[in-house]
């Protein structure tokens, strides 16, 4: 199977991570430690297609006698701005555990595309079968019915495009890429993502071409989306639910697509593009144990395991479920008020609602293109948040799912764009990020309906929950460092022209969010104490003077003159 060959400046979109902030892949894809026992690697230039050759490894068990129908083989794709060397360490560690690994340099970034990619897989695989052990002088049986891949990022990338367009595979475990984010992220409800989307709307051109950007890279990659329920092989894929390339929705889509797979397993936990590498050690384990049991037959038991594998946020507590939605799920509403209020009843009077401004100074989607740097955006598009606090929880609330946000809206420009991000806020006021969504619309007034990204987290007895809505759509999907909005990422481009947009919650226009919860049919809320020490004096007092963070204000009633510094 093949796919139509991108545009240069699409396939420069689709790698364009590569130039801008990677995760470590050697991290993830990891440095072996200790003695192992493994011969290699035999390194050769590989033809794969006229005028193109590959650098490839070779690595093979050095102990014990091959199975009889030879050792298993894997693949290993590298990240953007890797090369074979990234993998070298894992694919030691499988070589000493009876594997035969090949790890090898892709293509140059503007000839990778999942035609190249699914072409380079296959070519590479009649290499080994049929002149490796020629050229490396050795005898090294393998089994051609046990062939296996996996890949970060990028390499997740290739991975999926060698399961979806080849049969090179009895299995595949493809890291931290999520396929269906290039038809359901890189353009989200006329939102333009900031990396990928954005060569692509330069290249249909036009200002803010989302429904363009959109129709282009459908028409490129819809006849592979097609071979999804035509996927037989068992497939684990792996991605941090708040990812900041593509958010775990995308690749529970990959999943649930995966419709005629003979087993399927996803995680969904942490340890992606831009979040805390926390869980390492179990995803990794998970990855080992597949490849175990698809491609050596081993019984652990990871058949019988759920399919759906989460690692709460900040926690890494670990649940699973035998389907998705969880079983059990129920859906509970809170109902934007007066006040900066997250209430558990609809509203019964009309307030005036709340106003919040896009105001991108000089700025023009001319002026931004083609980077849309995050400095220049930060320093020019001044971000407005509303904020909306539930009362504290009376107990632990466990969110698994995709909340969803219902808003009531008006804006005065031609377009406006609104960024929504849930919180769980501490009693202390830290902030851990749970959900994202995004919508650019053309229509005032509007009810919009914003689905949020995938989330789990057991909600602490004390705190509350944050929903904000915002202008720009910075976020700071990592916790373990403190909430830093500004040094975070900013997924989605803002649109560039002065709006000032109201939300509306009254009788006629209730805006509310639904929250997906499991082991419990509603939230329950109480009021907290008044409790306010020295520095929480001092904290509340440094508030009311207007203390803030450059170009950023928060508003929880209709706008207040206020003065804005510049970062």
């Amino acid at each position: 199977m093949a796919c139509p060959r991108p545009k240069t400046s699409w396939r420069n979109a689709l790698n364009a991570f590569a130039q801008r902030g990677l995760l470590s892949l050697i991290a993830l894809l990891g440095v072996a430690t200790g003695a192992q026992a493994f011969n290699g690697p035999f390194t050769q230039f590989v033809n794969v297609a006229p005028g193109v050759d590959l650098d490839v490894d070779v690595r093979w068990p050095d102990t014990g006698s091959p199975p009889a129908a030879g050792w298993p083989v894997l693949f290993f794709a590298h990240g953007a701005g890797g090369d074979k060397n990234a993998n070298s360490g894992r694919a030691s560690e499988y070589a000493d555990d009876g594997y035969v690994t090949l790890t090898y340099t892709n293509r140059p970034a503007e000839d990778r595309t999942p035609d190249n990619f699914a072409n380079d897989i296959v070519a590479m695989k009649a290499w080994l079968l049929a002149d490796f052990e020629a050229a490396a002088s050795v005898v090294v049986p393998v089994d051609t019915h046990a062939f296996g891949m996996t890949g970060n990022s990028l390499g997740g990338f290739t991975t999926w495009s060698g399961v979806l367009l080849t049969g090179a595979f009895a299995t595949a475990v493809p890291f931290n890429f999520a396929y269906h984010n290039l038809i359901d992220y890189v353009v989200s409800q006329g939102s333009i993502e900031r990396v990928t989307g954005a060569p692509v709307a330069v290249e249909v051109g036009g200002e803010y071409p989302a429904d363009a950007t959109d129709a282009l890279i459908e028409a490129e990659m819809n006849s592979i989306f097609d071979n999804f329920p035509l996927v037989t092989i068992p497939v684990q894929n792996h991605i941090a639910m708040l990812d900041t390339r593509w958010t775990g929705t995308h690749a529970l889509t990959d999943y649930l697509a995966l419709t005629a797979a003979s087993q399927r397993m996803i995680y969904l936990g942490t340890g992606g593009h831009g979040t805390p590498r926390t869980d390492d050690v179990f995803r990794d384990d998970l990855r080992r144990n597949w490849f175990a049991h698809h491609l050596k037959g081993v019984s652990n038991g990871v058949n019988l395991d759920d399919p759906i594998q989460i690692a709460l946020l900040d926690t890494n507590e670990h649940i699973s479920y035998p389907s998705w939605p969880p079983p059990g799920q129920t859906s509970d509403t809170l109902f934007l008020g007066e006040n900066g209020r997250l209430n558990v009843n609809a509203p019964i009077n009309n307030p005036p609602g709340d106003t919040f401004e896009n105001d991108p100074g000089t700025l023009t989607w001319l002026s931004t293109t083609p980077d849309f740097g995050t400095a220049t955006l930060r320093n020019q598009v001044v971000r407005d948040v509303l904020s909306y606090d539930s009362d504290p929880l009376l107990a632990d609330a466990l969110i698994v799912g995709e909340p969803s946000v219902t808003l009531h809206v008006e804006g005065t420009g031609s377009r406006y764009q609104l960024n929504v991000h849930l919180f769980d806020l501490s009693p202390s006021s830290e902030r851990i990020l749970l959900a994202v969504g995004t919508a650019t619309t053309d229509t005032s007034p509007n009810e919009l309906t914003i689905p949020l990204s995938v989330t789990g987290r057991r909600v602490p007895a004390g705190h509350r929950l944050r929903l904000e809505i915002t202008n720009r759509d910075d976020q700071d999907v990592d916790p373990t460092d403190g909430y830093t909005v500004g040094g975070g990422t900013l997924r989605f481009i803002p649109f560039l022209e002065f709006s000032t947009n109201q939300v509306f919650f009254d009788v006629a226009r209730p805006s509310s969010i639904s929250l997906p919860l499991v082991g419990s049919a509603e939230l329950a809320f109480g009021k907290a104490a008044p409790t306010l020490s020295i520095g929480g004096l001092t904290a509340l007092a440094m508030g009311l003077a207007g203390v803030g963070s450059g170009w950023i204000h928060s508003r929880r009633r209709p706008p207040r003159s206020s003065t804005e510094q510049v970062d």
